[in-house]
């Protein structure tokens, strides 16, 4: 059985991460970390993967460098950000392409938003299980092979665990297949009996009657989605929409190993003061990931949390193994990219402790003060 959708699937969301005025920019989360635009020369929004695979050829023939951003978001680091300002392909109008076959896979372009997929599995009573078992990716080539290839990464194939983490460095993303099953009928009526009782929340102590809940709520806050918010009502915006005065990120996010978890809790809770400063966060990010070990999530943090990054994971050498296989020439490489994978680039200068670019270890890092015991910035 193979079932495919084909058609543009669409969806009422705020503006995406191109901001084009009288240059084109890269901002999709107001700022990125180091407070500083993405400029980029040339944005193409492809829709076929010719136009994907004549794209990474004209680049790859010209020198030039090459990123893919997706209709909706960005990671927090610079990892989309080209070196050089050269090319951004935007995979927005890339979103045509559904297949479901009788292996339990569901292949789909790699602009396909994941609710638009997930909805159109749900109509043929499947569900996602969210494993990915094979890629489509476009790669540069030699002269003979026109500049650029199309290849297929399959289950069994050994590229295939770097194709899942990919990072945008190895090459362009064509299509992805994923593992589907059965849709689970009972989880529907699971969802509407928590709706029913308000997830356990009570008007007088017993029973549930309606909102408002408890006490005056003028205070609470709330945002509309990040992906589907309207365009045209601000007021149920995304909050970290750059057309309003939204939320700033601190994004610090760190996984731990289990044995390590309880002591860093206690060793925070020795540090929390009553008034949390950016002295507080500082000690926590640097304990977590220099103290405990714990492994940077790759779409958002500082800079500082990738430091010595490769010593934390025992097959870091097989991906960069790969990336130099698919992308011998760093066609794909950005000045964030070099520098946490390769180490280039890297610079110590005043400020930069402050920008989460390094750990403060002298004043002018940090200027004006530093605290000793911690190297966080006062």
């Amino acid at each position: 059985m193979v079932l495919d959708h084909l058609g543009p699937c669409h969806s009422t969301t705020r503006p995406g991460p191109m901001q084009q005025n009288r240059v084109r920019r890269l901002q999709f989360i107001r700022l990125w970390g180091d407070r500083k635009d993405c400029h980029v020369k040339i944005v193409k929004y492809l829709t076929t993967e010719e136009e994907l695979r004549s794209a990474v050829a004209y680049a790859n023939k010209n020198k030039l460098k090459l990123k893919v951003v997706s209709k909706f978001s960005h990671t927090i680091p610079k990892l989309v950000c080209p070196s050089s300002s050269d090319s951004l392909i935007s995979t927005a109008k890339y979103n045509y392409f559904i297949q479901i076959d009788s292996n339990s896979t569901v292949t789909a372009d790699a602009g396909m938003a994941l609710r638009d997929l997930i909805d159109q599995v749900e109509k043929f009573g499947l569900s996602l299980v969210a494993a990915h078992i094979g890629r489509v990716m476009i790669v540069p080539a030699n002269e003979s092979e026109g500049y650029a290839k199309v290849i297929q990464i399959g289950p069994q194939d050994q590229l295939l665990n770097a194709a899942k983490v990919s990072l945008g460095v190895l090459g362009v993303i064509s299509k992805s297949t994923k593992s589907v099953a059965g849709k689970c009928t009972l989880a529907a009526t699971t969802l509407s009996y928590k709706k029913l009782i308000a997830n356990g929340l009570k008007n007088n102590g017993q029973i549930f009657t309606g909102y408002p809940v408890v006490g005056r709520q003028d205070k609470m806050q709330t945002s509309g989605s990040c992906l589907y918010s309207s365009t045209t009502r601000i007021d149920a915006s995304c909050a970290w929409d750059p057309r309003i005065k939204g939320l700033f990120f601190y994004e610090s996010t760190a996984i731990f190993n289990v044995p390590k978890f309880g002591n860093f809790i206690k060793d925070s809770r020795r540090r929390l003061d009553i008034e949390i400063k950016r002295r507080f966060m500082e000690e926590i990010e640097q304990m977590a990931f220099f103290k405990y070990g714990a492994r940077p999530h790759w779409a958002k943090n500082r800079n500082l949390a990738f430091m010595n990054v490769w010593t934390k994971y025992p097959n870091f050498d097989k991906f960069v193994a790969v990336k130099k296989q698919l992308d011998p020439e760093n066609m794909f490489s950005g000045d964030w990219s070099d520098e946490i994978l390769f180490g280039k680039g890297r610079v110590r200068s005043d400020g930069c402790a402050l920008e989460g670019f390094c750990v403060c270890s002298e004043d002018g890092h940090c200027s004006p003060r530093v605290l000793l015991q911690t190297r966080a910035c006062l």
